[in-house]
C-alpha cells in the first residue's frame, strides 16, 4: 500500500529505510527502528513550530471528543 506523505517543512530526503522493504516494523516501531525517511530541512527553525510528545497527545484526545 502506498500513501502520501506530508511535511511540516520543505526539505530533501537524504535516506530511506530500506528495512521496511520487506518488514511491518513500520507498525511495530515507528519511533524506533521503524523510521521511514531522513530529511534535510530547509529551514531547521520550522522544528521550532512543531508540537512535542504532550502538545500532540493532548491534541489528539481533545480532536476525538
Amino acid at each position: 500500500m502506498a500513501a502520501d506523505a506530508y511535511a511540516p517543512s520543505a526539505g530533501v530526503v537524504v535516506s530511506g529505510n530500506s528495512a521496511l522493504d520487506d518488514s511491518s516494523i513500520v507498525n511495530t516501531d515507528a519511533e524506533g527502528t521503524g523510521w521511514i525517511i531522513k530529511v534535510k530541512l530547509e529551514d531547521s527553525s520550522a522544528i521550532k513550530k512543531l508540537m512535542n510528545r504532550e502538545q500532540y497527545d493532548k491534541f489528539v484526545e481533545e480532536e476525538s471528543h
